[in-house]
């Protein structure tokens, strides 16, 4: 605690940011348009490409990369099981394809489920999931806000499972790349399943969607597509021992889709030979329990593993890339969520007593059934460090960036 008492002491004589309220709430914007594209580095997370970055757009099935998030988490608290038989209600059966074609009244395990989710899309699939961990689409989708905003995706609105049209479900590429970056960091031990080119379901071989997965460095993640939303993909590659998302939203074509991604992906890796080396941005490792209200039931945790291995950004357009480094951002430090705002104070007080500066940027978010403690308004770079010490101390803590 002494090293910890010290760091945040030292850290918390360089933070003069005003206090700012974490945002939380989904601005009321109308969807505008369809095309919109992000690179992020996936080390330091800085946007070395963007155009339309934070416009709403339709995610179609990329939704399913939340619904795969929520998928691991249940498995690795051991709501489910991989071996499970999840039953097929009449509402999942009724969903318009692409689908598996499940029936009613069957069964489908919960591996075959992550496969078809991956690998086939599957909407049916996505509402057995759905309704497996949490009851109901609807509470379900509630479920995938309430992470979403966890994740710092403040844009973000779930009505579904699957990302079938619904005017209230939208996202943003930059929602989209936090989506991608949080599935590789917190669940490592499923993401080798986005690399798979097919899998068998009833002696039936169902390819990938994903063709970029032909292309070098690419191991995941995921298409989509509706007619609202156009030809949607990200992404996630390595070369050269760096790793980027890219997001491309609202494509004319799949075709024409792919192409451009591949662009974006060459382009990308060229921008970061250029970049300066940062320190890596924290590994997160912990996550909030789900809400009750979301969970059927709470059982203890299992470890279990699945088969197989703010300014505008520069947009790069045809020629040289061009980078636009990011500003020293205010970040907000989520430290737990609290039954009480009595407890959640207490902890506040209890972090910052050897450090009045700090008093300042505490902030207390009332969200669901919790009461979630946060230091607001800090530079990224405090932020980070502060973080560590924090992590490194055996305290909960997750860094979330103000997006305006």
């Amino acid at each position: 605690m002494r090293f910890l008492t010290f760091i945040i002491t030292i850290l918390a004589l360089s933070i003069n940011a005003p206090l700012m309220a974490a945002q939380t709430a989904v601005p009321s914007t109308a969807v505008t348009g369809r095309y919109a594209s992000a690179i992020i580095n996936m080390e330091s997370q800085e946007v070395i490409h963007a155009r339309q970055i934070d416009a709403l757009r339709y995610p179609a099935s990329l939704t399913k990369l939340m619904t795969l998030y929520l998928t691991f988490e249940a498995l690795d608290r051991g709501q489910l099981k991989l071996d499970q038989a999840l039953p097929v209600s009449r509402y999942a059966a009724s969903q318009p394809p692409s689908k598996l074609g499940l029936r009613s009244g069957g069964t489908i395990l919960v591996r075959d489920a992550v496969n078809a989710l991956i690998i086939s899309s599957a909407n049916d699939v996505a509402v057995v999931i759905a309704e497996a961990i949490s009851g109901s689409e609807s509470r379900f989708a509630s479920l995938m806000t309430h992470r979403a905003r966890e994740l710092g995706m403040s844009r973000t609105t779930f009505q579904n499972p699957h990302g079938l049209p619904n005017p209230g479900h939208v996202s943003t590429a930059r929602d989209m790349a936090k989506l991608g970056t949080a599935l590789l960091e917190d669940h490592r031990t499923y993401y080798p399943l986005f690399a798979q080119r097919d899998f068998t379901y009833r002696g039936q071989i169902r390819k990938n969607t994903n063709a970029l997965l032909e292309t070098e460095g690419v191991d995941g993640l995921k298409t989509g597509y509706t007619y609202a939303s156009g030809y949607n993909l990200i992404i996630s590659a390595t070369r050269g021992g760096e790793r980027i998302i890219a997001v491309v939203l609202g494509g004319a074509s799949g075709d024409s889709r792919n192409q451009h991604m591949r662009d974006l992906i060459d382009r990308g890796f060229e921008a970061i030979k250029d970049m300066p080396k940062t320190a890596p941005r924290q590994i997160i490792v912990k996550r909030d329990p789900v809400p009750q209200q979301y969970a059927l039931q709470t059982v203890s945790t299992s470890l279990l593993s699945l088969r197989g291995s703010n300014g505008q950004t520069q947009t790069i357009s045809r020629g040289t890339p061009t980078v636009k480094r990011p500003e020293n951002t205010e970040w907000s430090l989520y430290l737990g969520g609290f039954s009480t705002r009595t407890a959640a104070q207490l902890h506040l007080n209890k972090l910052t007593s050897q450090t009045p500066t700090l008093t300042n940027h505490q902030h207390i978010v009332s969200h669901q059934t919790q009461f979630q403690a946060r230091l607001t308004g800090l530079p990224r770079v405090e932020a980070y460090d502060l973080c560590q010490a924090l992590k490194a101390d055996g305290q909960t803590c997750r860094m979330v960036q103000h997006t305006g």
